[in-house]
C-alpha cells in the first residue's frame, strides 16, 4: 500500500543498505545541506524511524544543533500515514490558521496560529511572513498542534527549521541557510587563566582581541577562547627563552591560509 509506514528494524542488514544508500546520495551533488555520507545516513535513518524513504528524508528532514527538524510538508504527511492520526484546516487565511487534530477518527484538540501571535513572537517582519503568511501560519500552527496533540507520532517534539533559527524557502519549505549558534561566553576563571597565559607567554593582550574583534577576554566565546589558547601554547614561555620567543599577537595578525 502506498501509505503503509516503513520503520527502521535495525538489524545489520538494513543499516548496510542504509549506508549504502547513503554514500549514492552524497556522491549525487543534489543535497547542498550535507558535508558527507555520514550525515546523508543519519537523514536517512532519522526518516525510517518515522517512516519515511530516503528522498523523503533527505529533502524534508534536517539536523541543526543536534534536534531533527522537519519541513512543514513532512511533517503533515507523518500524520496523514500514522493509523492513529489525521488532522483537518478548519481556518486558514493570511491571518490565521487553525488545524484540528483526530485520534482514530475522534477530535482530540486544535492549534490556531494568528498573525498577531506572529507579531508578539518577533516572526512578522521577516520576509517569508510578508510573502507567504498562509505558509506560515500553516506550518506553526500544525508543529504546535503536533506538539500537543500527537507527539508519539514523531517519538518526541517536532520542530521546524525556523523554530531553530534556520532560513527556509517560505514557498518550497527548503532550507536556505542555518544561523551559528551565539557563542557562549567565557566564565571569570577562564578569562583570568588566560590574561596569566597572555603573560607568561609575553603576548599582547590588545592585539589578541583587535583579532578576534572583541572587547574583552570574557566575550570571546569558547571556539575562539579554545583557539586562542592553542596558538599561545604553541609558543615558548618568555621568562624560559627570552631571545627566542616571539609574541603570540604575531600569529593572530597573520593571514590564513
Amino acid at each position: 500500500m502506498p501509505n503503509e509506514m516503513i520503520r527502521f528494524r535495525g538489524n545489520a542488514t538494513e543499516l548496510d543498505q542504509i549506508c549504502r544508500i547513503g554514500q549514492i546520495l552524497e556522491r549525487s551533488g543534489f543535497f547542498n545541506d550535507i558535508r558527507d555520507v555520514d550525515q546523508a545516513v543519519v537523514k536517512c535513518l532519522a526518516g525510517l524511524e518515522l517512516g519515511v524513504g530516503p528522498m523523503a528524508s533527505m529533502a524534508g528532514i534536517h539536523v541543526i544543533r543536534g534536534k531533527v527538524v522537519l519541513s512543514a510538508n513532512l511533517m503533515a504527511t507523518c500524520i496523514r500515514r500514522h493509523p492513529d492520526y489525521d488532522f483537518r484546516v478548519r481556518e486558514h487565511t493570511d491571518s490565521v490558521c487553525t488545524i484540528e487534530f483526530l485520534r482514530r477518527g475522534e477530535p482530540i484538540g486544535a492549534s490556531t496560529f494568528t498573525m498577531e501571535d506572529a507579531r508578539r513572537a518577533g516572526l512578522a517582519g521577516g520576509e517569508n511572513w510578508r510573502k507567504y503568511p498562509r505558509n506560515m501560519l500553516f506550518a506553526r500552527a500544525l508543529s504546535s498542534g503536533a506538539k500537543w496533540h500527537c507527539p508519539d507520532v514523531f517519538a518526541g517534539p517536532a520542530y521546524l527549521p525556523d523554530e531553530l533559527d534556520a532560513v527556509v524557502d517560505g514557498e518550497t519549505g527548503e532550507l536556505v541557510s542555518v544561523a551559528s549558534p551565539p557563542a557562549m561566553p567565557v566564565g571569570a576563571a577562564m578569562a583570568r587563566a588566560l590574561e596569566e597565559l597572555l603573560r607568561r607567554k609575553g603576548a599582547d593582550r590588545d592585539r589578541l582581541l583587535d583579532h578576534y574583534g572583541v572587547g574583552d577576554l570574557a566575550q570571546l566565546g569558547a571556539d575562539r577562547y579554545r583557539d586562542a589558547v592553542r596558538a599561545l601554547e604553541a609558543r615558548p614561555d618568555v621568562q624560559t627563552d627570552p631571545a627566542g620567543s616571539v609574541p603570540v599577537a604575531d600569529h593572530f595578525d597573520q593571514d590564513e591560509d
